[in-house]
């Protein structure tokens, strides 16, 4: 038997179904492809937050790093202005301070010397605690995207950073 058409009824089904089977697949694809756009939007915002957090802790280091930088030209101004105030005074004052400002000298030095200690170790502290909150975020963010692509034992440094 024939449908209006002209074609088999068997050979209509077949069209029919197909029809069906291929709109299925058109709905089912489309709701892949707003889940991958929510998650493409997710990680972008993700991926801004982190790099607003990374820009304040850069500002934070910058700032405290000036202010070291600042006590340390204020400590090295009173080196200068201590040594043209000994070579403007009179000779005798000269044998008097010698000793006294040969300490000061030396307690100035020690006193740049431990703040650049200090500063080197903070400056050091801020880089690693910078790098381990972004090897953190950057190992959950790859984690979070491919939750089953990657094992976390395999999940080094060399990977996240290629």
């Amino acid at each position: 038997m024939r449908c209006s058409c002209g074609r088999p009824w068997a050979e209509r089904d077949q069209l029919q179904q197909a029809n069906a089977n291929a709109s299925n697949q058109i709905v089912k694809l489309n709701e892949e492809l707003r889940l991958v756009r929510a998650w493409i939007a997710y990680y972008q915002e993700e991926l801004r937050s982190s790099e607003a957090k990374h820009a304040l802790l850069k500002m934070e280091y910058m700032a405290e790093r000036t202010q070291l930088i600042g006590h340390l030209c204020a400590a090295s101004g009173e080196v200068e202005l201590l040594k043209s105030e000994h070579a403007a005074g009179i000779p005798q004052l000269k044998e008097e301070h010698a000793a006294e400002n040969a300490q000061l000298k030396q307690e100035l030095e020690a006193d740049n010397a431990q703040l650049r200690e200090e500063h080197a170790a903070e400056v050091a502290q801020h880089k690693k605690e910078s790098y381990t909150m972004g090897l953190r975020t950057m190992r959950q963010l790859a984690l979070h995207m491919y939750p089953n692509a990657i094992d976390p034992s395999e999940l080094r440094t060399e990977l996240l950073l290629e």
